[in-house]
């Protein structure tokens, strides 16, 4: 049931964030193809937060592997650093 994996996943996501040191990196990884539970589910989290980044160097911090590619299953991953406070 995706819509509701989706409010898990971002429940997760919400709870777990504070935890993560400044700095740190949080990977969220799903065996799925829907863009709800990945690249929207991220977005959306990267908009909640503005602590919240994709790593830098030109790469993007996530990946889509559909099926059949490299011979897997549907997977998806991403990594979102948590930024260092700003100090005035």
């Amino acid at each position: 049931d995706v819509p509701e994996s989706v409010v898990n996943q971002a429940e997760l996501l919400r709870a777990l964030w504070p935890l993560l040191a400044p700095g740190g990196r949080l990977v969220y990884a799903t065996c799925s193809v829907f863009s709800a539970e990945n690249r929207a589910q991220i977005a959306g989290f990267l908009e909640s937060r503005p602590d919240a980044c994709e790593p830098g160097g030109g790469a993007t911090g996530e990946v889509q592997i559909l099926p059949g590619e490299a011979d897997m299953d549907g997977f998806y991953y991403a990594c979102v650093t948590k930024k260092y406070p700003i100090r005035a």
